[in-house]
């Protein structure tokens, strides 16, 4: 059998958009693999963070960190409220010392550092320690003391960044205890059609420790510490308790860098005006088309 018989009858066919298939080929179409865009980030501050575990044999290296670090960025009444709950805090302008670093660049000491993308004026979370066993601290707030029963509770932070202005930055600091086992409760909550309807939620303010919040101005660059108070107390504050081994053979400590995506090279060019010639200008982009496409 010829088939070129049927081509006039293909042809219509196409023409009349009558095939079966031609819904399905236009809808198949392959769509831009969003994994592959850039992420916004200029309402963003980057935090990498790592949870350092340090034996004995490294606590010189600790010590020399905490006496070089600048632990007056916080104001006094801030300080003095996580000092007596056995905190403290600690920064680095633009670099970290070596006795720092060498720790930082370990597995060993430094297994999983992670980034989180904080936006402006939201709450990010920084994980801290586990207390597995139970326990029962004094926590002191607002000058007054109680006893805080702890069991399976992680300690963490909520951290809230603001752009002061150009390069500062000013974040609020929350410390938070949560119990491992916390479970969601069903609660009413009003839907878009003016309905109640039950939803189950995590009362994630339960744990907060709001008397003990802090505030800080940091630049991109900065380095933060968070670790124990060494003071001698005859009673187990927070930070003996989520810092320090029961067994004293080892002690952590939270370090957070913060950063900024830089901006391209063209996009700073235009606060400069008209003073940078043309050609400069034209010279600029082909070196990032050249850094872009690796030629």
């Amino acid at each position: 059998m010829n088939p070129c018989r049927f081509l006039p009858l293909v042809t219509f066919l196409l023409m009349g958009g009558c095939l079966p298939f031609e819904e399905s080929l236009v809808r198949t179409e392959p769509q831009p693999n969003s994994f592959l865009k850039s992420l916004d980030e200029t309402n963003v501050l980057r935090l990498d963070f790592a949870e350092l575990t340090l034996p004995v044999e490294k606590r010189q290296n600790l010590l020399a960190a905490w006496n070089l670090a600048d632990e007056n960025s916080l104001p006094l009444e801030m300080k003095q409220a996580l000092n007596a709950n056995g905190i403290k805090v600690g920064v680095f302008n633009r670099s970290a010392p070596d006795e720092l670093l060498e720790l930082l660049i370990s597995k060993k000491y430094c297994p999983n550092p992670r980034r989180i993308h904080a936006q402006m004026g939201k709450q990010a979370i920084i994980p801290g320690s586990l207390q597995e066993k139970g326990t029962t601290i004094l926590l002191e707030e607002n000058g007054h003391q109680r006893n805080l029963e702890l069991k399976q509770t992680v300690l963490a932070f909520f951290v809230t960044p603001q752009k002061k202005r150009e390069g500062l930055f000013h974040l609020l600091w929350v410390p938070t205890c949560t119990p491992v086992d916390q479970r969601a409760t069903p609660k009413a909550v009003k839907s878009s059609t003016g309905n109640f309807e039950w939803d189950l939620q995590e009362d994630k303010k339960s744990g907060m420790l709001n008397a003990l919040a802090w505030t800080m101005e940091i630049q991109p660059g900065d380095f933060i510490l968070i670790g124990a108070n060494h003071d001698k107390k005859d009673h187990i504050d927070l930070g003996n308790c989520f810092f320090q081994s029961p067994s004293g053979k080892s002690e952590k400590l939270i370090v957070v860098r913060c950063s900024q995506k830089p901006q391209a090279v063209s996009k700073n060019l235009g606060q400069f005006d008209n003073q940078i010639p043309l050609a400069l200008q034209a010279a600029w982009s082909d070196v990032e088309k050249s850094l872009r496409t690796g030629n």
